[in-house]
């Protein structure tokens, strides 16, 4: 009997297929290696730079720290673009998000050319009859860019109202002026800490005094690097028999030179902001509010660490 094939039942003499039939399979490894070559031509991603800078944990926080305080700011990036304005600011120069798109708006707003990023600036200016204090704050971190921040200056007593606060303490005196520069002081990450035991004195004319503080806490703020330390306080203490208030700013930034520590409070003494040395700014008007009060104001830094300014006065009621 003579076999066929199982596949087509042609006769055969061997096997169980016909040469026919009988073609010869791919090897197993030879058609896995096709496979592979048949998924590699998948197109890949083309790799391109992430823009940091859009997801910037430091420029998210700074935006969200600019929104909390709630203080006219705009945020420029490390080329200078405009990457965020607040509301304060909208309404400080009554002006919308477009009209403050680029620096050039922005400079035509303030009526000032913005300079190095890098290069910490405070100067004062006048921005819809109201007197402004403009900073410029450099980005730490590795962040780059820089925050403009604008502040009321409170020697603008056309639109003060009138006092209706009954006597502060010098204590609430002094933590008032610190919480008003809280905002300023976490933009350029200096640590800002109030030493002011609890004290009763009071100061009848609190608002000048709060000017007086505020200029030398501003004064100090400007000139600390990012990461430094400033402290303000007040001890209750005696001379002659009598009671006084001392007031102090302490600082680890650059000391005042000997030789500018004491015209630096003069009225003839102009501050330059170029100058490569501390010079202040502002401070006859402390030396002023010091005289009308039977006080005085002065620098030391005998430490050669820290630059101290004081502000010393007599308490109400007192001589």
């Amino acid at each position: 009997m003579g076999r066929t094939c199982i596949l087509c039942g042609h006769e055969i003499s061997s096997g169980i297929v016909c040469e026919k039939c009988d073609k010869p399979r791919k090897p197993k490894q030879q058609q896995t290696t096709q496979n592979a070559l048949a998924l590699d031509p998948f197109p890949k991603a083309q790799v391109v730079p992430f823009p940091v800078e859009a997801a910037s944990p430091a420029i998210t926080s700074v935006v969200d720290l600019l929104i909390a305080a709630g203080v006219p700011a705009i945020l420029l990036g490390p080329d200078k673009s405009v990457k965020f304005v607040s509301d304060q600011a909208k309404a400080l120069f009554d002006a919308s998000a477009t009209d403050l798109a680029s620096v050039r708006l922005v400079e035509q707003k303030i009526g000032l050319q913005i300079g190095e990023l890098s290069a910490p600036t405070t100067t004062a200016m006048r921005i819809r009859e109201r007197n402004i204090m403009y900073s410029l704050v450099p980005m730490a971190g590795g962040a780059g860019g820089a925050v403009l921040v604008f502040r009321f200056a409170d020697t603008d007593s056309e639109h003060r109202p009138a006092p209706t606060q009954p006597i502060l303490s010098v204590t609430e005196v002094v933590r008032r002026v610190a919480d008003r520069f809280i905002p300023y002081a976490d933009i350029k990450t200096i640590h800002l800490q109030v030493d002011a035991p609890e004290l009763f004195e009071s100061f009848a004319d609190h608002e000048h005094l709060g000017e007086a503080l505020a200029i030398l806490l501003d004064n100090s703020l400007h000139y600390v690097p990012p990461g430094g330390q400033v402290v303000l306080g007040v001890r209750s203490m005696e001379h002659k028999e009598k009671p006084l208030l001392l007031f102090f700013v302490m600082d680890n930034g650059p000391l005042v030179p000997e030789h500018l520590r004491q015209v630096i409070f003069e009225p003839s003494f102009v501050w330059n902001p170029a100058a490569p040395e501390r010079t202040g700014r502002g401070l006859f008007k402390c030396r002023e509010f010091a005289l009308g009060h039977s006080g005085s104001v002065w620098v030391d830094a005998k430490t050669g660490k820290a630059c101290t300014f004081y502000l010393r006065v007599r308490p109400d009621g007192v001589q």
